[in-house]
């Protein structure tokens, strides 16, 4: 196998062949923003600088943010080194003022004062480190230290320790164990910020203290810890199970700085794996309305209902302000590109996410005493997430799919509908995927549009999507021309005949349109997300997807993915067709049909060579797919599945397979289907995988083994969850379809 070329594909190398596909903006105010803009130089030394660039919203002017060859001058004299203007090592601009600039240097501070050029450091107090949490006014952070919550002054370097009764197995401020990376997490040292909200005035912290004392206790060898010589090491780590009695559960406590703490008077909330904290800064589902009061979604376990609960943070008192229940699962804790409820200012009214009439939209919900409600959006299409409220002028903005005739039903396209409902007005016009940040006051919005087939473009828009300015257009030209395949949209029927399927495919390299191709179906099982890209491949939305698809097309394989039945961002019966079927895998049944009408359609498809890989979810796809078709796929690649959710996270199995019933988790067991295995299965695990344990492949492999299989297996020392980048996997995985398929 000559894999020269299909290494050559691989993000390390092309992710240097595109530039300019994010614009990451950093508000300084209300109408300017920074981002880094990317250099192309046509030098194969120096193939790429950076400029830091300032936008102003009002005019659209976009210009330098500085003069970069005054600033490396001043710079290099502080960390006496040469500098060069146009890749300044600056990780963060704090202030861009007429008269100064004060900007982050990696871990310190430096203070550039332009009427007089000179350059000074900052106090070393004043940085803020990673695991830091900074309040709002600035002047402080909190941070976990030894199961205790600190607050140190940025003023003055002053330490003061919050909470003093915290411990091992009942912290303040800390994940549960089971949140997916503990284990790699502190082999590496890495800590974490405090799971904890600063009240708006700086003066107190809503966190919880998470309670795992009672949690079942899971072990996971590591053979090869570093050091010569060293026997390997046990860790321990609390880790619950579908049907346990004993959850992780969060105590929820308002703490000042002056160490009062005030526990709310309700029941500690039940933990749940997926749900990691309820101060997720992707999707919180916490938060402060003012200096005394705390709202919060309370999940009950399952899933099948979501409270909305006020707390007064001076007596602790809780009140249930609304609740909604359903017959399947709940994901309203779940948003990763927003939120899913939002109180208004004035607590008379909320606005609610609710897939009640089968589509996900947007309430109006009367929280005082006249209790009634009102639909804000409604219709054949799904309301993703909330983005931003204006509360000033009676507007939401939201993110939906599905709804434009004609547009591709996973393109995320902004909206805004006014409080009292009526004509939703579209404030994104391309026929894109849109990703959204507003500015502080909402006057105006950054937009960064991508296909898999139109590399991303950033626009910034006003608050009704008037466009203002586009700022950046990315530059492929440099990534096409080394051989990079666009991935082409393709849609498919699903098992009902009916409903349309959606996913893209790469072509092999070369192509000759007589030839036939094997074909490789990478898939994910995770049914909480969608798997086929719908932004372009090198973003930080499209990279995992495609990164080890274009190495395979390199090596002669068509590779396809798509998103059976059973997943979000349509209907709630197209999503509800996983729950107590997570043996459907994200819809396995769904991707045996549609590649199958794909091989009608392109005749270069041999369909008699069909493979498939995947990892944790799609691990566990990979080996249900080669089990229960064994006639159709002949090839598989499973890292890291899960393969028997009895002995997966609780939340995971108990929010798609309902609370713990014998009859219904062993269908979904694949062991038990190991005497039906054909074709070459290859299993891979790393050894201290604390969120996937690797005791599920294993009881794989002792399955196979009793029912006289032949398969590969593949133990990765040292290695977490996380292997779908790891370069020795990769090159594995793709010899071995060379090989087999």
């Amino acid at each position: 196998m000559d894999d020269t070329k299909a290494k050559e594909m691989l993000p390390e190398h092309v992710q240097k062949l595109a530039f300019n596909l994010t614009v990451k903006p950093y508000f300084l105010d209300e109408y300017r923003f920074w981002y880094i803009q990317e250099i192309r130089f046509d030098d194969i030394v120096k193939p790429r600088g950076k400029r830091f660039r300032l936008v102003d919203s009002r005019t659209g002017e976009v210009r330098d943010a500085f003069d970069h060859d005054r600033m490396a001058i001043q710079l290099a004299s502080k960390l006496d080194a040469r500098l060069d203007a146009t890749d300044l090592p600056i990780t963060d601009i704090v202030e861009l003022q007429e008269q100064a600039i004060v900007i982050m240097v990696d871990n310190r501070k430096f203070q550039w004062n332009l009427l007089d050029d000179h350059i000074v450091e900052r106090k070393s107090y004043e940085i803020v480190a990673d695991y830091e949490l900074m309040s709002p006014d600035g002047k402080w952070v909190a941070y976990v230290d030894q199961y205790n919550l600190y607050v140190r002054s940025l003023e003055q370097g002053d330490i003061i320790q919050i909470t003093t009764d915290g411990e091992k197995e009942y912290a303040y401020a800390t994940l549960p164990d089971a949140y997916g990376s503990k284990l790699v997490d502190e082999l590496a040292a890495k800590k974490l910020p405090p799971m904890a909200i600063w009240s708006p005035d700086s003066s107190h912290l809503f966190t919880h203290k998470t309670d795992q004392r009672h949690v079942r206790t899971m072990y996971i060898e590591q053979y090869v810890p570093e050091g010569d010589g060293v026997p390997p090491k046990t860790h321990a780590m609390r880790y619950a199970l579908p049907g346990d009695e004993h959850v992780p559960l969060l105590e929820l406590v308002v703490c000042s700085l002056t160490g009062e703490q005030v526990f709310l008077k309700t029941d500690p909330l039940e933990m749940s794996a997926l749900q990691y904290t309820l101060f997720d800064p992707s999707a919180p589902i916490a938060w402060w309305l003012d200096e005394q009061h705390v709202y919060y979604l309370h999940v009950s376990r399952g899933t099948k209902s979501t409270r909305l609960c006020v707390a007064h943070s001076p007596s602790g008192e809780v009140t249930i302000i609304y609740e909604e229940c359903a017959d399947t699962f709940m994901q309203m804790d779940f948003i990763p590109r927003g939120k899913s409820v939002h109180v208004l200012r004035d607590q008379t009214a909320c606005i609610w996410l609710s897939a009640r009439t089968g589509w996900n939209h947007l309430y109006m919900i009367q929280i005082g005493s006249e209790k009634k409600e009102y639909a804000l959006t409604e219709g054949e299409y799904a309301v993703d997430a909330i983005v931003q409220v204006d509360e000033k002028n009676g507007y939401v903005y939201f993110l939906a799919n599905g709804r434009e005739e004609g547009l591709h039903p996973y393109y995320r396209q902004l909206y805004r509908v006014s409080f009292t409902g009526g004509s939703i007005e579209r404030l994104t016009p391309e026929n894109a995927d849109h990703r959204i940040v507003f500015s502080p006051e909402l006057s105006s919005f950054v937009d960064t549009y991508s296909r898999v087939d139109l590399s991303p473009i950033t626009v910034v828009r006003a608050y009704d999507g008037k466009l203002i300015a586009t700022i950046q257009s990315s530059d492929i030209e440099l990534l096409l021309a080394h051989g990079y395949q666009l991935p082409e949209v393709f849609h498919v029927k699903a098992r009902d005949g009916v409903t349309d399927l959606y996913g893209v495919f790469i072509r092999p390299v070369p192509f000759e349109e007589n030839k036939k191709y094997p074909v490789i179906d990478f898939a994910y099982g995770g049914v909480h997300t969608t798997f086929a890209p719908t932004t372009f491949p090198l973003t930080a939305q499209g990279r995992d997807q495609m990164h080890i698809a274009q190495s395979l097309a390199q090596l002669g394989f068509v590779v396809i993915m798509m998103d059976g039945m059973g997943t979000p961002g349509r209907s709630k019966a197209f999503y509800d067709v996983c729950y107590k079927n997570l043996q459907g895998a994200a819809g396995i049944h769904d991707h045996v049909l549609g590649t199958r009408e794909l091989a009608e359609r392109f005749p270069f498809i041999d369909i008699e060579r069909v493979g498939m890989y995947g990892f944790s979810g799609g691990g566990y796809g990979s080996v249900r797919a080669m089990l229960e078709f064994p006639e159709f796929y002949k090839v598989a690649v499973a890292g890291c599945g899960d393969h028997d959710n009895r002995l997966y996270s609780v939340e995971w199995g108990e929010r798609y397979q309902g609370l713990y019933d014998e009859d219904i988790y062993q269908q979904q067991v694949s062991s038990t289907l190991a005497q039906q295995l054909e074709g070459k299965l290859f299993l891979m695990h790393g050894d201290i995988d604390d969120n996937v344990h690797m005791h599920h492949t294993m009881r794989m492999v002792d399955a196979l083994i009793h029912a006289d299989k032949d398969f590969d297996l593949l133990i990765l020392p040292n290695r977490g969850h996380a292997l779908s980048r790891d370069p020795y996997v990769i090159r594995r995985i793709m010899k071995y379809f060379t090989q087999n398929l």
